[in-house]
């Protein structure tokens, strides 16, 4: 799954353990990143603000988690993009952002209003 990551915690009670609040388009999901998993993968856990997470899918009592074997950072990927053909970086309608934080500003700006669903 990929989404934006709304929530990280770590708890001292969970023994190292990490938990993710993840947002794609279909709502909210929960990711369990284990110790060891973490440890390979601390700096997209930490700071990414955008993920993608590949791991086992757990269903219990109806709310869904997914216990993470590897999360990589979708930012990274944005940032490698090139122009195959000659271009103008005036070219592009969305620029690629040079911080987490200015992406998220730009995404602000293009994403679509909020709903209430009462």
């Amino acid at each position: 799954m990929a989404g934006l990551v709304v929530a990280r915690q770590r708890p001292e009670t969970a023994k190292g353990t990490v938990f993710l609040l993840v947002e794609d388009e279909t709502g909210m999901t929960n990711v369990i990143v284990r110790t060891d998993v973490y440890d390979r993968y601390r700096a997209a856990v930490r700071g990414e603000p955008f993920v993608l997470v590949t791991g086992k899918l757990a269903k219990d009592d109806g709310t869904v988690n997914v216990l993470a074997e590897k999360v990589e950072g979708l930012q990274g990927e944005m940032r490698n993009v090139k122009c195959e053909i000659e271009c103008q970086p005036d070219d592009f309608a969305f620029r690629i952002p040079h911080s987490a934080f200015s992406f998220l500003k730009a995404m602000r700006r293009v994403a679509p209003d909020s709903k209430d669903w009462g």
